[in-house]
């Protein structure tokens, strides 16, 4: 399976979306919470756009919330995670 055939099963799972229109933005190690008592904490994450194509966003699998916002206007530092706002800023540079 390809890394986009996994983005669009991903968020089928996790939000119930259909998703096309597939860009990749970055790719990039993050610390994430679930490995804080590891040495190692940092996982790869890639960071795709996409499309809503069909669906209506609703948290599923093991996510707790979906929330729809305007990317040009969005404060990543009042309602992101840390880890995943230098991946949000670059989402921004490719609007």
């Amino acid at each position: 399976a390809s890394l986009e055939h996994t983005l669009k099963r991903e968020a089928q799972e996790e939000t119930g979306l259909e998703v096309g229109d597939i860009e990749y933005v970055c790719s990039k190690n993050i610390n994430d919470w679930r490995y804080r008592g590891e040495a190692d904490r940092s996982i790869m994450t890639t960071f795709f756009k996409a499309k809503r194509l069909f669906g209506g966003a609703k948290p599923y699998d093991d996510i707790v919330e979906v929330k729809w916002f305007k990317v040009k206007s969005f404060d990543p530092d009042s309602q992101m995670v840390e880890g995943h706002r230098s991946l949000f800023e670059k989402l921004v540079t490719k609007l």
